[in-house]
């Protein structure tokens, strides 16, 4: 009977082993931390802060656009579960662009402004007489010069594009 039981005891012992043996032969290797971590950052698109181990799942906490969150991931089979937001970071408003700079038109020649004496010279050559006076008047397009012109007993205004040298306008006074 001794033998039977020995024989019994044996036989128990070696299922106990060929189970074990079978057991961890099919099990999957549990994950490691670094890729528990990739696998968080890349489904979350998100930066892992810590990992705390609970049994078989590890509670992992990542931040992502300022807020925190954790998510259960089973170190077996790598799934996730139970994400909860632990805190919620607070709207921040889009920073406005900067203004964008005004075009300018550029000139196809450089920008000349005529002088006094030019004016003079353009406005007598125009319309003769003397100059009694000029004035200069800013412009969105560049100004002009009104200049007063004394012809016999006629005063005689020519305004000058100060830019072209175009005559703009004549106004005959008495």
């Amino acid at each position: 009977m001794r033998k039977k039981g020995l024989m019994v005891l044996t036989i128990f012992v070696l299922v106990w082993a060929v189970y074990i043996g079978f057991t961890e032969l099919t099990t999957e290797p549990l994950l490691t931390e670094e890729e528990m971590t990739q696998q968080v950052e890349k489904v979350y698109n998100a930066v892992v802060q810590n990992i705390v181990e609970e049994g078989d799942l590890h509670i992992i906490s990542f931040q992502k656009n300022g807020s925190t969150y954790e998510v259960a991931l089973d170190a077996r089979n790598g799934k996730m579960s139970d994400l909860q937001v632990i805190h919620l970071a607070e709207e921040q408003p889009e920073p406005e662009p900067p203004p964008e700079p005004e075009p300018q038109p550029e000139p196809s020649q450089p920008v000349v402004l005529l002088s006094e004496a030019d004016a003079i010279n353009i406005a007598v050559k125009e319309v003769g007489g003397t100059a009694d006076d000029v004035e200069f008047e800013e412009s969105a397009n560049g100004g002009y010069y009104l200049v007063d012109i004394e012809q016999g007993e006629e005063d005689i205004i020519v305004q000058i594009h100060a830019i072209t040298g175009k005559i703009l306008s004549i106004q005959y006074e008495d």
